[in-house]
């Protein structure tokens, strides 16, 4: 338990510093909303996440809104929440070790708690990952391969959620799938939107030192 409450201080600090982020997906002005960090109400500063002695397995927190800044488990009900969360196991990994690889088969997704990630293409760097994302889950979903590398960028904490039990839940929770799959496609159209916006600022900045060499 120590463990994970570190892990999740860690990701509360990184999340608190991001202003334009508040849980559930909701505005700042919106006073439902959940304050930056993962503290769930009425915790004390303390995120509730658990984990089981046995094998690292995650537990649902006692006030679900702690998930609620987790993009995969948008519009999820408490029960379906935990059922996730009880696949996973906690895991951490030090700054410069691969998650996956591009063509790698796709057996497992992760949702970053803490630390940074950079998507790669080659020696291309695509994107960063940051806490609370979820990396894999297009692989996971369709079965096809990984289509680019996953590095860690600063030491990371994160939920590994394997593919076969995933599958298993899901044909066992027709809604619970459901909901997945639009999450994950939400998830998705986030990131292009991000990457491109990533991708434009490396070109203009290259551009730029294209032209101060040139002149």
């Amino acid at each position: 338990v120590t463990f994970l409450q570190t892990a999740l201080t860690n990701c509360t600090y990184e999340l608190n510093s991001r202003d334009d982020y508040t849980g559930g997906g909701r505005k700042k002005d919106d006073p439902e909303a959940v304050p930056n960090g993962c503290c769930a109400e009425g915790s004390g500063g303390t995120a509730r996440l658990a984990v089981s002695r046995s094998r690292d397995e995650v537990d649902m927190p006692t006030n679900p809104k702690i998930v609620e800044k987790i993009p995969l488990f948008q519009k999820l009900s408490f029960n379906q929440i935990q059922q996730v969360l009880h696949l996973g196991q906690m895991k951490t990994y030090k700054e410069g070790n691969l998650l996956c690889k591009d063509r790698d088969k796709s057996n497992a997704m992760f949702i970053l708690l803490a630390g940074e990630l950079a998507v790669k293409d080659g020696d291309i760097e695509l994107a960063r990952v940051k806490p609370v994302e979820i990396v894999g889950e297009m692989g996971l979903i369709s079965g096809e391969p990984r289509c680019a590398t996953i590095q860690v960028a600063k030491e990371c904490t994160v939920i590994y959620i394997g593919k076969m039990q995933f599958d298993v839940l899901l044909r066992t929770d027709v809604d619970m799938a459901s909901k997945i799959y639009k999450n994950v496609v939400d998830s998705l159209c986030q990131k292009l939107r991000e990457n491109n916006t990533y991708l434009s600022r490396v070109l203009a900045t290259a551009g730029s030192a294209a032209e101060t060499t040139t002149t």
